[in-house]
């Protein structure tokens, strides 16, 4: 975000952008558009246009940071549902609390969907002991200067540690 203004209202931008669909349905869609820290959430209701959700943190008089929550009248006004109603209180401008909300609305109009979402590996650091049994012998063929040398078959144990740390980025390789 460049700077937090000192007015509540949003101010609209015509632009052509790719959107990411995170839900899609006949009845309600949900998409995200993000560059960098700047994340807003769109919607689709049946056939209408794609509408944006109103979310913005402004600056008060007294310098106080405060946030435009009109998002929630927004979907209020559009998903018309009593599941939606009771889920809608408290309700966070988050991807997954939107997402949470569109699925709950979709499946109160029996309305089939498609999420969009990548699964998550819930771990990423793995460890394990490597144990091994080793067997050694030595010969070797003497010339002029050295003698003719052998040792037995010995067996060893060993044991050994390995760690693994997945990095979050190149899919994970």
């Amino acid at each position: 975000m460049i700077g937090l203004q000192n007015s509540i209202t949003p101010n609209f931008v015509n632009q052509c952008l790719f959107l990411k669909t995170l839900l899609a349905s006949e009845d309600a869609s949900l998409y995200n558009y993000s560059e960098g820290n700047y994340i807003k959430y769109l919607y689709k209701m049946d056939q209408d246009p794609i509408q944006q959700l109103i979310y913005k943190k402004y600056l008060n008089k007294f310098k106080k940071v405060r946030e435009n929550n009109n998002f929630r009248q927004q979907l209020l006004n559009v998903l018309k549902c009593d599941e939606v109603l009771e889920s809608k209180k408290n309700l966070e401008y988050r991807e997954k609390k939107l997402m949470q909300l569109f699925k709950i609305y979709n499946s109160c109009k029996a309305a089939s969907y498609i999420t969009y979402e990548r699964s998550k590996s819930k771990q990423n650091f793995f460890m394990s002991i490597r144990p091994g049994i080793q067997i050694a012998s030595l010969s070797t063929a003497g010339d002029i200067s050295l003698q003719d040398t052998s040792f037995d078959a010995e067996s060893s144990f060993r044991i050994g540690l390995e760690a693994e740390l997945i990095l979050p980025f190149n899919n994970q390789k």
